[in-house]
């Protein structure tokens, strides 16, 4: 819920706060696309972040996440996966079956 404005602001200029509100967000848009292109001259975002160490640092972080992946840790990711996943396949592979069969029965194909 919204905090009430202070009564002051009421009482002292007779100004609902709403009906500031579009006269507000015109200035800021308006300050926006006139501030942009000017913030956009006076920094350098190659400066700010920097590409190379940036592309270095990911290739350290993927480097030591493959040399985490033994064998063994690929398989239980792996065993995970399936667990999960070919569960659901068999538990819906199932309900399907039993619904197929039915309706063929009721059908009457042997």
């Amino acid at each position: 819920m919204r905090a009430a404005p202070p009564p002051l602001l009421h009482a002292a200029q007779g100004i609902e706060p709403m009906t500031l509100k579009p006269l507000v967000m015109s200035f800021i848009r308006g300050a926006a696309s006139d501030l942009g292109p000017i913030l956009v001259r006076s920094f350098d975002a190659a400066s700010m972040l920097p590409i190379e160490r940036l592309r270095h640092e990911i290739d350290e972080l993927m480097t030591n996440k493959l040399q985490e992946l033994t064998p063994d840790r690929v398989k239980e990711l792996m065993e995970e996966v399936i667990r999960v996943h070919l569960g659901w396949l068999i538990v819906w592979g199932n309900v399907f079956g039993g619904l197929i069969g039915v309706i063929s029965t009721l059908a009457g194909y042997p």
